[in-house]
């Protein structure tokens, strides 16, 4: 059976990242993967999920400034310890940006290669360059995403000049689900 792992900072609050976490964990679990959605803030999911989807809150803190960088090894240790024993070849989707660090910290210690390891940047593959390399305090994490991550996923192509920190060989484009059948209506009308 095939296994995927999803992880962001919070499933139980509203949102278009948990709108679609919640849309593919029930189409995957239906059909026949083993799901599995992580959130570190406490609650239940606020969209409806499958009763085949696992759900679990894991105990990470994401501070930020000065305490973020105390956070950074228990952080590390809490998220191996909670993959080391994953089945080999389960796809693990990471969210969030916060995540980054630590994936980096724990593949350069040769740690998690039995995983397929994915971050998915909600927005269009320009976000590389607008989002994190136009902030200083998260544009260390566009080299870091590439250099850890098997996969790294847009919803779309919408950069014309790449920076040298994306790797376009991993980079892969993958639209939201859609929740519910599509219609003919023009939206124009």
């Amino acid at each position: 059976m095939k296994n995927i792992i999803f992880f962001t900072e919070s499933l139980v609050t509203i949102g278009g990242v948990v709108r679609v976490i919640t849309n593919w964990s029930n189409h995957f679990v239906n059909k026949g993967y083993r799901v599995e959605n992580v959130s570190v803030y406490q609650g239940k999911p606020y969209f409806e999920l499958d009763s085949k989807v696992k759900f679990t809150i894991l105990d990470i803190k994401f501070r930020y400034k000065l305490f973020k960088l105390l956070d950074i090894v228990p952080n590390a240790i809490k998220l191996y310890k909670f993959l080391k024993n994953k089945p080999t070849r389960t796809n693990v989707v990471f969210n969030k940006s916060l995540y980054v660090e630590l994936v980096w910290i724990l593949r350069k210690l040769g740690l998690l290669k039995h995983l397929n390891l994915i971050y998915m940047h909600h927005g269009g593959s320009s976000g590389f360059k607008s989002f994190y390399l136009s902030r200083k305090s998260v544009s260390h994490r566009v080299s870091m995403m590439f250099n850890a991550f098997d996969k790294v996923v847009c919803l779309y192509d919408d950069e014309k000049h790449y920076p040298k920190q994306v790797d376009k060989s991993k980079l892969h484009f993958v639209p939201n689900p859609l929740s519910f059948e599509r219609s003919n209506i023009d939206f124009q009308e």
